[in-house]
Formats: structure tokens, C-alpha cells, sequence
């Protein structure tokens, strides 16, 4: 099993120890990851699943995944490697969010969820 060396308040103190931190590369998170924390050590990862085991391989120490991401993965077994894997910290960023709709000019109601 694989824990960081003590609770992580969040990324500067994660920084601060010297930790890598795990992230998805070309994402949103990413991008603002490094526009705040240049001097961060990290390691690009294709998705959310290959933070998971990374983090659980002690490749990093610190997985950047969404909270809601996170929400919908933390119950995974295979994925958390038995359920040894928690959420620390606080988020770095916010988003706002919403579904996806297909646009449409107002006339004639095809922007409304079927």
C-alpha cells in the first residue's frame, strides 16, 4: 500500500515536500496546475485511471483528479486498489459546470434534454 507521508493540507505543502504530483495531461486541471505551480515536480498521465494506479505504484505521491471524478471512482476497488487511496486537501481550482446541449437558434426546441 502506498500513502503519502502525512496528511496534504494542499499543493504547497505537497510542493514544499518535495512530492510528485500526477495529472492529466492537456486537461483544463492540468493547465492551471501549471500556470500556479510551475516549480511543482509532475507527471503526465492519459486519464484519470492512470493517476489511480500511478499513485498506487509510488510513482507519485499526489494524484490531481476532480472532485467529481473522484466522487464517481473512490468506490472502485480495482481502481483504488482496495479502497487504499483518499481524498486530501482541499481543490486548487473551481469550475462551474452544466450539461452539454445541442444549440439552437430558439425556434425550435432542440436545445431541450430528451
Amino acid at each position: 500500500e502506498h500513502r503519502p507521508k502525512g496528511y496534504l493540507i494542499d499543493v504547497a505543502s505537497g510542493i514544499r515536500k518535495g512530492y510528485k504530483f500526477c495529472s492529466w495531461e492537456n486537461t483544463g486541471m492540468d493547465e492551471e496546475f501549471k500556470k500556479k505551480f510551475p516549480e511543482a515536480r509532475k507527471i503526465m498521465k492519459n486519464s484519470e485511471e492512470e493517476i489511480f494506479a500511478a499513485v498506487l505504484k509510488g510513482e507519485c505521491e499526489v494524484g490531481l483528479v476532480s472532485q467529481s471524478g473522484w466522487n464517481v471512482k473512490r468506490n472502485n476497488y480495482t481502481l483504488t486498489g482496495g479502497c487504499n487511496l483518499e481524498w486530501q486537501g482541499r481543490p486548487f481550482m473551481s469550475n462551474m459546470a452544466g450539461f452539454a446541449m445541442k444549440a439552437d437558434a430558439g425556434e425550435k426546441c432542440t436545445s431541450l434534454l430528451q
